[in-house]
C-alpha cells in the first residue's frame, strides 16, 4: 500500500536501495526486535503485518521504510532509534515504539490538500489506544526531556 501510494503522488518519496535482510541487527543490549514485533504484531495486529527490523545507529530517530531486496522484492523495514536499546528500559516503551512504527504500515500516510498526512486521525486515534501510551509518553519525556516522533 505504501508504494501503491508513493507512485500514485507522483513523486518519489524514497529511492528504492538494493540491500540484503541479512544485514539487518536486531538482537540489542536487552531485547531481541524480531520477538518484540512478533509478539506485537500478534496481539494488535492479528499477525497480520510483515516487516524486517533492526536497531538503528541513530540515538533518536526511529522509522518505518520500504526497501528493495537483491532479488528486487520489496519489503518494510522498521529501524528502532539506539535510546531504546539499553539494559534500563522498560518493555512498554520499546512495545510502544514499535507499534508506533507497524502502525506506519497498517495505515499508509495519504495525500489531503496538497499536504501528506502521516500522523492523521485514524493514526493518533490508534496510537492512543495503545495500552501504555501514556507511560511511553512519560518515559520519552523524562529520558529525552521531550517528545520524539
Amino acid at each position: 500500500m505504501i508504494w501503491e501510494y508513493a507512485e500514485s503522488s507522483g513523486k518519489k518519496t524514497h529511492s528504492a536501495r538494493r540491500v540484503s535482510p541479512n544485514s539487518f541487527q536486531s538482537t540489542g543490549r536487552l531485547y531481541d526486535l524480531r520477538e518484540v514485533f512478533d509478539s506485537v504484531n500478534a496481539r494488535y495486529f492479528s499477525g497480520k503485518l510483515t516487516s524486517y527490523v533492526r536497531w538503528n545507529k541513530s540515538r533518536l530517530r526511529s522509522y518505518q521504510t520500504a526497501f528493495v531486496d537483491t532479488e528486487g522484492q520489496r519489503h518494510n523495514l522498521i529501524s528502532i532509534a539506539r535510546v531504546y536499546n539499553g539494559p534500563d528500559v522498560p518493555r512498554f516503551a520499546v512495545e510502544a515504539i514499535m507499534y508506533h512504527e507497524m502502525l506506519h504500515i497498517a495505515i499508509p500516510p495519504y495525500k489531503r490538500d496538497y499536504h501528506n498526512i502521516i500522523h492523521g486521525p485514524e493514526f493518533r486515534r490508534a496510537e492512543q489506544s495503545f495500552p501504555h501510551f501514556k507511560d511511553w509518553r512519560k518515559w520519552e519525556k523524562k529520558r529525552l526531556g521531550t517528545r520524539m516522533e
